[in-house]
């Protein structure tokens, strides 16, 4: 199955997702500057040991497989708020949300998008471009390890890494941040 979006995103819900459950972006499409904005399972708010002591909070409130045992008693017999209750000592005090990692801008030429595609079979999204006389073909998708981009066509293009986190070095291609 194929979902088609006549132009490219003008907003981060219009966005088409691609990922493979630690990488994923979401692809804005466009010529000119185009943006696909990346995020990674392990970009996460808080500290180091948040999740470690968190888990040991938890578990000291009693949370594990007798509680669970409990919890399950309780709906079996019909007592929804007591089975709530014991699900409660499996909160911790509050969850660490993902953070936007980092943007990569590719800058072709101005040109016109024909559309894009979000392929849900293969997880890629492909777009069509007319700049000037040239067709170009982009297609975004997540492999196992990385994210890839493939653009086909000959046009100049650059392309740029930014974040909203804090940078501790920059060098060409390579952005190394603090998280």
């Amino acid at each position: 199955m194929r979902l088609n979006w006549p132009s490219p995103a003008q907003e981060w819900t219009e966005a088409l997702p691609v990922g493979n459950g630690r990488l994923g972006a979401m692809v804005f499409g466009g010529a000119g500057r185009s943006r696909v904005q990346v995020n990674d399972a392990t970009v996460w708010s808080g500290t180091a040991d948040g999740p470690s002591r968190a888990l040991a909070d938890v578990l000291a409130a009693g949370a594990g497989p007798e509680r669970l045992a409990e919890v399950r008693a309780a709906i079996f017999s019909g007592d929804l708020q007591r089975a709530t209750d014991l699900l409660m000592s499996f909160e911790g005090p509050y969850s660490q949300t993902f953070l936007p990692y980092v943007d990569l801008w590719i800058t072709l030429p101005d040109g016109v998008s024909q559309g894009r595609t979000l392929d849900l079979r293969t997880g890629v999204v492909t777009e069509h471009l007319t700049i000037g006389a040239n067709e170009v073909l982009r297609r975004v998708w997540a492999s196992e390890t990385a994210l890839c981009v493939e653009i086909i066509g000959v046009v100049p293009l650059d392309v740029e890494l930014t974040t909203p986190l804090r940078k501790v070095s920059r060098e060409g291609l390579s952005l190394v941040v603090d998280i």
